[in-house]
């Protein structure tokens, strides 16, 4: 990772302090982008435990037939072809986003007719052809994530099947009132019991060493974790998933985000 990011993210996460648990967010995770002419079709398929998430959406035409669907592509105009000189780079299907997004958004796949007959109503622009660009990502289903807890100093191993690698979703590292009884120290004391502090840098030491990964371990202690808290037993927290090898972008920047602990 670069070392102007990594400070930048340490430093994010100095600011917020304790009693946080740190998060990989949905970043780490690939754009997929459909691009087709009017009168074709967009079929968008999430592979298992996985669901559509729709960033962008643009019906109309910005670019020119030139560059993106000449009039050859679309058979409504194959007969009558418009004339490249006029036709209107200012069309835009005002709500093409909240259209896609309620026929997909959270769903496992979906299919957009890229029709200003059956989708995108009424014509921003009937005498111009038309492309439907979608830009979409595939996340984790969240009740179908898995999670790991080890104790301080204890070795946590995660791991995905041939063909997946790992997406963290996020890390805690520390105490809190959550900690398994296996967990406490000796010196566990009942004025504890509401204590919260844990470790702000686990989702960059966590993503450094597992990310984009088809298994890895993590020692809990305080060489990986930094030491704070002392005479207070720690426990480590990690949530994942297993997406398909491709899916995951393979140079993420770790971000840290303030989470409750769980």
């Amino acid at each position: 990772m670069d070392m102007g990011i990594l400070l930048a993210v340490m430093l994010l996460a100095i600011l917020m302090g304790d009693g946080v648990s740190t998060s990989v967010t949905s970043d780490s995770l690939s754009e997929l982008e459909f691009n087709g002419c009017e009168g074709w079709e967009a079929v968008l398929r999430c592979p298992a435990n996985m669901t559509l998430n729709i960033l962008a959406a643009e019906f109309g035409r910005k670019l020119p037939s030139s560059v993106m669907c000449p009039y050859q592509h679309l058979p409504k105009y194959q007969s009558l072809p418009w004339d490249p000189m006029t036709e209107n780079l200012n069309c835009v299907y005002s709500d093409a986003l909240q259209k896609v997004k309620d026929l997909c958004e959270e769903r496992k796949g979906c299919r957009v007719k890229a029709s200003s007959d059956s989708t995108f109503f009424p014509d921003p622009c009937p005498d111009t052809g038309k492309y439907l660009k979608i830009v979409y990502k595939c996340v984790p289903v969240q009740n179908k994530e898995k999670s790991e807890t080890v104790c301080k100093d204890e070795t946590l191993q995660i791991s995905c099947d041939k063909g997946r690698r790992l997406l963290i979703s996020s890390v805690q590292y520390g105490f809190d009132d959550m900690i398994p009884q296996a967990c406490t120290s000796p010196h566990f004391l009942l004025s504890n019991k509401n204590t919260e502090c844990f470790s702000t840098n686990a989702a960059i030491e966590v993503g450094n060493l597992c990310h984009n990964k088809r298994a890895c371990n993590i020692k809990a202690n305080a060489e990986n974790f930094g030491s704070f808290c002392p005479n207070i037993g720690k426990y480590l927290k990690v949530t994942y998933s297993c997406v398909p090898k491709g899916l995951v972008k393979p140079d993420t920047a770790v971000k840290v985000s303030s989470v409750k602990g769980e």
